[in-house]
């Protein structure tokens, strides 16, 4: 994919103060902690219900069922872990933009800057925890690139709507496309260059993720 207009990445430009215009023409290309403080909000998704216009899973995927070999391993991805230079920005993007909720957040010590926020998006669980610069892993890598994930939808439009209207039309792709294979997807990036494919499957489960 084609890099998105360039911009200063200490500007915030997702928040608009005029309508946000609708792109065009702008195709987008760890360890948990064992000290430190959690500043609140473990068990907050028991029973909690949406708002209007938030981001809710689509009903659960019926897969066709495939029979694994004698003693395969069966495994299913729970979580995954990104490394981001701001917690707060990143908070912020994926709870305005995609709607995640979040879940905890943890600081070293009391009032200090947050060094993990855990964000859920229906089961799956997103860490975010800040790039450690001498990190001798993260030495020569730049986070986010190369990092491309797919979001399943119920309504593609709807979600591309709320990221437009959230102020983050200058980090999303084109409008909802109608793809060969059957999905309608948009791409979205994150403050660190994470992209996400946000679809809606019109196949019925014959094309799925």
């Amino acid at each position: 994919m084609d890099e998105p207009r360039p911009g200063d990445p200490n500007e915030n430009p997702n928040k608009p103060a005029n309508q946000p215009v609708r792109p065009q023409g702008q195709p987008v290309s760890g360890v948990m902690p064992t000290s430190g403080v959690m500043l609140g909000g473990a068990g907050q998704t028991q029973g909690w219900t949406p708002p209007p216009g938030v981001y809710t899973p689509p009903p659960p995927y019926q897969p066709r069922p495939v029979q694994p070999p004698p003693g395969a391993l069966t495994a299913r991805v729970t979580s995954t872990f990104f490394y981001v230079k701001s917690i707060e920005k990143s908070v912020e993007f994926y709870s305005e933009a995609l709607g995640a909720q979040l879940a905890q957040r943890h600081a070293e010590v009391e009032g200090g800057p947050l060094t993990l926020a855990i964000m859920k998006m229906g089961d799956f669980s997103l860490m975010l925890h800040i790039a450690d610069e001498d990190d001798p892993d993260l030495k020569d890598n730049r986070v986010g690139v190369g990092i491309h994930l797919q979001l399943r939808v119920s309504n593609v439009d709807a979600a591309y709507d709320r990221a437009c209207d959230a102020g983050y039309h200058a980090k999303v792709s084109d409008g909802p496309v109608d793809q060969e294979w059957g999905w309608r997807e948009f791409a979205i990036k994150d403050p660190d260059g994470y992209i996400w494919s946000v679809y809606q499957d019109k196949t019925n489960g014959s094309w799925s993720a």
